[in-house]
C-alpha cells in the first residue's frame, strides 16, 4: 500500500492530479477521516441495518411507481446510482475521476480529532487486475467487486462531482486490498470547489421528483416516532382512526354516473409533462444569463407584474430555455429582498422551464410572482400572504388550496382567485351531480370536497392556464424553502386547505 503525508488538502489535490497526468491512478476518493474503504450499508450497525435495506426497498418501490422513471427503474445500476447519491445506504462506494473533487469531500463535513483527512487513489486496472487473482484463492468469481461509471439521465449530482462507483458484496474490502493514500491535517474547506457546485441548487426534473420523495419519507418517520409516544396515545391515536378515508378522485354518493377523466388529459396528448427532458447540469448552468428588472420604481403591483411579464416574455422568446437565469431585482432600498426574490423567481424558472408550458405561461407566472410579492411586502405579519394576495387580486374571493402528486403525503399550497377557478372546471361537471347537488357546480367550496382529482374536475388547457398563471406563483412564494409541484399531469390531488 502506498502512502504518502503532505500538509495540507491543497498539497494532496496538486499530487492527486499529478499522479492522474502520470497515469498512476484514474479513481479517486475524499474522506475527512482516513477511515477504512467501507460500502455505505456497512457502515451501519448491524442491529440498524435491516432498516436501512427497508428503505432502499421503499425508494426502489417508488421509483418503479413514478412516470417518468421507466429508465431508471428499469437498470440496476441506475437505481442504486440515484438511491447512493441521495445518501440512502447500498453496497456502492462513491469515487470520482476528478481530484478536486475529491479534495472537497476531504474536506466538507465534521473532522475526526483524531485522524488526519486524506485522498484515496485507485488504479483501476490494477484493481481489477488484483481481484482476478483474489477470486482464484480466496473467493467465488460471483462476488468480484464491480467498478461502474455510468451517466445516468438528470442526475446532476452525480454529473456535477464525476461520479463513480466500486460495488461490491465483500465485507472488509481493506483485508483483501489495500487502497493507496493521501493523508493530511484537516484546515478547513477547500476553497474550490464550491458547495453549490458540488451540490447543484438548480435541480433537473428528476431531482425535483426525488425531493417529493424525501418530503414523503421524513414524513413517514415523524409519523413512526409519534406512534410511540405517549402524546400520540393519548390525543392523536383515536381521532386518526376514526378518520373517513374518501374514495379516490371523487365522492361517488353525490353524483349520478361514474366520472372519467376529461378527455383533455388523455396520456397521449400529456405525455410530454410526465417524461422528462434529459439536459447537462454543465449545460444548463454554464449558460447562465441574468435578468434585472428595477422593483421599486412602478409602486402599483399590477403595472410592475405587467412590466415584468413583458420584459420577461420578450427575453424568454429570444433565448433558449435550456439554461439557468439569474434573477436580479433592482432598486433603492432593497435589502435581503433582493436576494430572497431572486431566488424565488429562479426556483419558480427552473421548475416550469423544461416542461410544456408556453413562453406567455412562465412570463406570466414570473411577472406575476414579482407582482405578488411586492403586496406581501406591505404586511410584515403572519397575515401577510392572505392579505398580500387579496391586495393583488383587488379582493376577488380568494380559495386557499392544495394539491400534489399522492393523496397521503407532500402537499403544495397556494391561493387561487375563485373566478378563476371556475373558469378552468370542465364544462359538463353539472351532468354528474345529482339534482339536490347540481348546485355545487357553481360552488368552489362544496366542490372541490366532492371532486378532488384535477383530472376529473378540470379541462387541461384552462388548468394548465390557471396553474401557470396564479398556483405556480403562489405557491412560489408561500412555499419558498419547500417542495413545490409544476408538473401538471402528475397531480392527483387538489381540494381545500
Amino acid at each position: 500500500m502506498y502512502h504518502q503525508s503532505v500538509n495540507d488538502v491543497e498539497e494532496a489535490v496538486n499530487l492527486a492530479n499529478k499522479f492522474k497526468q502520470e497515469g498512476k491512478y484514474d479513481w479517486f476518493r475524499g474522506q475527512i477521516g482516513n477511515w477504512k474503504v467501507v460500502q455505505s450499508l456497512l457502515r451501519i450497525p448491524l442491529e440498524k441495518r435491516w432498516d436501512a435495506v427497508l428503505h432502499l426497498n421503499r425508494f426502489c418501490k417508488w421509483v418503479e411507481n413514478t412516470a417518468g422513471l421507466e429508465n431508471i427503474a428499469s437498470n440496476d445500476n441506475y437505481l442504486i446510482a440515484v438511491a447512493q447519491h441521495y445518501l440512502i445506504p447500498t453496497m456502492y462506494v462513491d469515487f470520482t475521476t476528478n481530484p478536486e473533487v475529491a479534495g472537497f469531500f476531504a474536506s466538507y463535513g465534521t473532522p475526526d480529532p483524531d485522524l488526519p483527512s486524506c485522498i484515496i487513489c485507485l488504479n483501476t486496472e490494477h484493481f481489477l487486475e488484483y481481484w482476478k487473482w483474489v477470486t482464484e484463492e480466496k473467493i467465488s468469481q460471483e462476488d468480484m467487486p464491480e467498478l461502474i461509471q455510468i451517466d445516468v439521465p438528470n442526475l446532476w449530482r452525480l454529473e456535477a462531482q464525476e461520479g463513480v462507483f466500486l460495488f461490491s458484496k465483500v465485507e472488509n474490502l481493506q483485508n483483501y486490498y489495500p487502497f493507496d493514500r493521501i493523508t493530511f491535517p484537516y484546515k478547513g474547506l477547500v476553497p474550490h470547489p464550491k458547495i453549490t457546485q458540488m451540490y447543484p441548487q438548480v435541480k433537473s426534473n428528476l431531482e425535483h421528483l426525488l425531493e417529493q420523495y424525501f418530503t414523503i419519507e421524513n414524513s413517514r418517520k415523524f409519523w413512526e416516532k409519534m406512534r410511540k409516544t405517549a402524546f400520540y396515545e393519548k390525543y392523536l391515536s383515536r381521532a386518526i382512526e376514526n378518520v373517513e378515508i374518501r374514495p379516490e378522485n371523487y365522492r361517488d354518493d353525490y353524483v349520478v354516473q361514474p366520472i372519467k377523466p376529461h378527455p383533455s388529459w388523455d396520456r397521449n396528448k400529456t405525455a410530454s409533462w410526465v417524461q422528462p427532458k434529459v439536459e447537462k447540469f454543465r449545460e444548463v448552468s454554464e449558460t447562465e444569463h441574468i435578468f434585472s428588472f428595477n422593483f421599486t420604481n412602478i409602486s402599483d403591483p399590477w403595472k410592475l407584474a405587467n412590466k415584468v411579464t413583458t420584459e420577461f416574455s420578450y427575453y424568454v422568446s429570444t433565448q433558449s430555455r435550456s439554461r439557468f437565469v439569474s434573477f436580479k431585482p433592482m432598486g433603492k432600498g432593497l435589502g435581503n429582498e433582493r436576494e430572497e426574490l431572486g431566488k424565488i423567481l429562479s426556483r419558480l424558472w427552473n421548475g416550469m422551464r423544461s416542461l410544456s408550458y408556453a413562453d406567455e405561461q412562465i412570463a406570466k407566472s414570473i411577472g406575476t410572482c414579482v407582482g405578488l410579492y411586492k403586496t406581501i411586502l406591505e404586511f410584515p405579519n403572519d397575515k401577510g400572504y392572505r392579505n398580500g394576495h387579496n391586495n393583488y387580486y383587488r379582493n376577488e374571493n380568494l380559495i386557499d388550496i392544495q394539491f400534489g402528486y399522492r393523496y397521503d403525503a407532500v402537499f403544495g399550497q397556494a391561493y387561487v382567485t375563485e373566478k378563476a377557478l371556475k373558469y378552468a372546471i370542465r364544462d359538463d361537471v353539472g351532468d354528474f351531480l345529482k339534482k339536490e347537488f347540481n348546485y355545487y357546480s357553481d360552488d368552489m367550496h362544496r366542490l372541490l370536497q366532492v371532486i378532488y382529482s384535477p383530472q376529473h374536475l378540470f379541462d387541461f388547457s384552462r388548468f394548465c392556464e390557471l396553474f401557470s398563471e396564479q398556483i405556480c406563483p403562489s405557491q412560489a412564494i408561500r412555499r419558498k424553502d419547500q417542495v413545490m409541484f409544476f408538473s401538471l399531469d402528475r397531480l392527483v390531488v387538489l381540494g381545500l386547505n
